[in-house]
């Protein structure tokens, strides 16, 4: 199983022990949308009052991740790059304990999974101000995307796919591939990967070999910008 990590992972680090030419790609099963989570203490009901907000008092709002160029941090660095604003990093040892910290008001900003965190919205422990998918997400269907709130184009979601080593036989590439492509149709897998916090995405292998190396350039370049790499 692969993720943006995997994708940005040989441009991030000096030694990730290996490159994108050492897998073959063989389907992308899902995406993972992130949740943009405000503590409801701030006065922020949407995308617009958090630019605002954030534009007003450079530097002054803090963001929660785990860092080390995980998919919410560099979803945030995305954000902070397209609308222009500062919005400074407080770094956690896991998702767990920023989200601690975001309901007890410490920190007031963060990309999170959604799945994580969407009882605590509806409980209204924490505010979902957008989702970072182009597509709405079933599970908080009110809840608009970025591109909707004005940050247009903005895709900030994690995703998860198959490969293997490089030079596997093309055959069996194609076999795995037109099996999982049967699976992830039945109803019952769909609402299992929902309930897990997932959209279904089917990709023929080129297809995924394609999305793997353009996120891999599309979240470099971000981390670039924000001086995450190490290379």
């Amino acid at each position: 199983m692969v993720s943006p990590a995997q994708a940005i992972a040989p441009t991030l680090f000096k030694d990730a022990g290996y490159d994108a030419g050492d897998l073959t790609y063989v389907a992308r099963i899902a995406r993972i949308p992130n949740l943009l989570l405000v503590h409801p203490s701030l006065p922020v009901r949407s995308v617009s009052d958090l630019i605002r907000l954030a534009r007003q008092h450079p530097g002054a709002l803090n963001y929660a991740s785990s860092g080390g160029g995980a998919s919410a941090q560099l979803a945030m660095e995305l954000l902070k790059q397209q609308a222009g604003i500062n919005i400074v990093l407080i770094t956690y040892k896991g998702t767990g304990a920023a989200i601690i910290d975001q309901i007890a008001g410490r920190v007031e900003v963060a990309f999170t999974a959604a799945v994580g965190v969407v009882p605590y919205v509806n409980d209204g422990k924490l505010r979902a101000i957008a989702v970072s998918t182009l597509e709405r997400f079933p599970i908080v269907p009110n809840v608009p995307t970025l591109d909707e709130s004005g940050v247009k184009g903005f895709e900030g979601s994690s995703w998860q796919g198959v490969a293997g080593p490089a030079r596997i036989s093309g055959d069996i590439v194609k076999r795995v591939s037109a099996d999982l492509a049967a699976i992830l149709q039945a109803a019952d897998v769909r609402e299992k990967i929902l309930g897990l916090g997932g959209v279904v995405a089917v990709s023929s292998p080129s297809e995924f070999d394609a999305f793997f190396k353009a996120e891999a350039v599309k979240w470099s370049g971000v981390a670039r910008k924000a001086g995450l790499l190490q290379n």
